[in-house]
């Protein structure tokens, strides 16, 4: 996806792949509006929303709020105006469609997992509720695998049991769930609709896994299909080390004056001034060279030897120039 981004520069013909892509990239784990720095985010709120009719709408809205992205108050589009267009494209029989004409049980079912997050609007509730209705009433359309996982991921979202819709196949009832399962292959893959052949495909499998899984979000009590959060990396914690470690790697801190030293965990926290004895090396274990950088803890030792090998060796010279002045003398 990165490499795909940055040969297209960013940019994308359709509004939806932008929203897909947002979707994506959350899922993996990433940022979408920092990603090869774009801001994929940025394209859907200042995007031409109505290009690809209600799908650009009701995914623009799922896609900003599938991370809570914040909206600048200057966007094209914000929270409000989205579900106000929504709302006013909505069917007396309360379905809607993808071209704002004819309803379908597809573009309704998308519509409902939008609002979704917006229940507690009067307004949204009364659309939402004759949604519902539409759907209820028009159970023969859910005929093929992608339909039903559409109203699975609707239901889901505001929290009904989709199990409570049976439906009839080759002469047998089945819950909702069941029904979508029943257009399985051994492969793993979905087919489509009967009568439309019965091999796998892409779009159709990708369809019944997100219902699936919608369905088992809502069984666990989790959030909704459409809802992520931005992964952050983790780092690994430091196993403490031996006191011979500490000595042989690490430079001893330093006592200073200042409140708002890093912790030796690098949290870079504020610390109290009166725990600085309990968090710092005393000062009389650091030893400075003429540059002031610091030594590590054996050089005290090695200075010393040094030191008293130089006063042994100026003993010896002394006594050996006062012996042979001594021998001189007696000659």
């Amino acid at each position: 996806m990165k490499e795909t981004l940055r040969e297209r520069n960013g940019e994308f013909r359709n509004i939806t792949d932008y929203e897909r892509i947002t979707l994506g990239i959350l899922a993996a784990g990433a940022d979408p509006t920092d990603i090869e720095g774009y801001n994929l985010v940025e394209q859907i709120y200042n995007g031409n929303l109505t290009r690809q009719g209600l799908n650009g709408v009701a995914f623009g809205l799922i896609a900003l709020d599938s991370g809570n992205f914040e909206i600048p108050e200057d966007a094209e589009w914000d929270r409000e105006r989205i579900i106000s267009h929504l709302l006013a494209e909505q069917h007396e029989n309360g379905g809607w469609g993808w071209n704002g004409v004819d309803d379908d049980i597809d573009t309704t079912a998308m519509v409902i997992a939008a609002l979704a997050p917006y229940q507690s609007q009067s307004d949204v509730k009364e659309s939402i509720d004759a949604a519902l209705n539409y759907i209820e009433n028009n159970t023969t359309l859910i005929d093929n695998s992608s339909t039903a996982a559409q109203v699975i991921i609707a239901l889901a979202s505001i929290g009904i049991e989709a199990n409570q819709y049976e439906f009839e196949k080759n002469g047998e009832s089945l819950k909702l769930v069941e029904y979508l399962i029943s257009y399985q292959n051994e492969d793993g893959g979905f087919y489509w609709k009967n009568g439309y052949g019965s091999d796998s495909d892409v779009f159709s499998t990708d369809q019944a896994l997100r219902g699936l899984v919608a369905y088992q979000l809502y069984l666990q009590g989790e959030e909704g299909l459409y809802h992520f959060s931005i992964a952050e990396e983790e780092v690994p914690e430091e196993e403490p080390k031996k006191k011979e470690e500490v000595d042989e790697e690490e430079e001893p801190e330093i006592v200073n004056s200042d409140t708002t030293q890093s912790t030796k965990e690098g949290n870079g926290g504020t610390i109290d001034p009166s725990k600085n004895k309990e968090t710092t090396t005393p000062v009389e274990t650091i030893e400075r060279t003429s540059e002031g950088e610091q030594l590590p803890n054996t050089a005290t030792n090695s200075l010393n030897l040094l030191f008293g090998g130089f006063v042994l060796l100026l003993v010896g010279v002394t006594v050996i120039l006062i012996s042979r002045k001594r021998r001189i003398a007696m000659k």
